[in-house]
């Protein structure tokens, strides 16, 4: 017995998958980014802050110890400071210099460290206009 397919077709572009029948239920459109998709957009992250030496590393492993979240960033360039608490799903890396706080987020957005995608962001800045106390109290 032999197998006759008629009509059959697969599309496949960018955005779509499209099956040679027509019809609004054959076809299969996503109108988002896929997670693995490169969300790098020349030093700018998702959020509205400017880029800085410091960033702020979520979707974190919670088995994840600070010596090997570190080891991660090394690679870009000398660290001035990690905060991490065990347990938790994020950190703040305080580069010494800008450009390597950028080169990590740029390279590390969405890579994925024992299995979680990371997502990262540039930390909020300081609030400047706040005075500083050491100095109002004459220390």
């Amino acid at each position: 017995m032999a197998v006759q397919v008629i009509g059959f077709g697969v599309e496949v572009g960018a955005n779509s998958l499209n099956y040679g029948r027509g019809g609004g239920r054959d076809r299969f459109r996503r109108d988002y980014p896929s997670r693995f998709e490169d969300k790098s957009n020349s030093g700018r992250s998702n959020n509205n802050n400017p880029p800085s030496r410091h960033i702020w590393v979520g979707n974190l492993p919670h088995t994840i110890v600070e010596n090997d979240l570190a080891h991660h960033f090394l690679q870009f360039g000398p660290l001035e400071s990690v905060a991490f608490q065990p347990g938790r799903s994020y950190a703040f890396i305080n580069f010494k210099r800008d450009e390597d706080a950028i080169d990590a987020l740029n390279a590390l957005q969405g890579f994925p460290l024992a299995g979680n995608p990371l997502r990262i962001e540039f930390a909020k800045a300081q609030n400047l206009g706040a005075p500083n106390l050491s100095c109002a109290l004459g220390n």
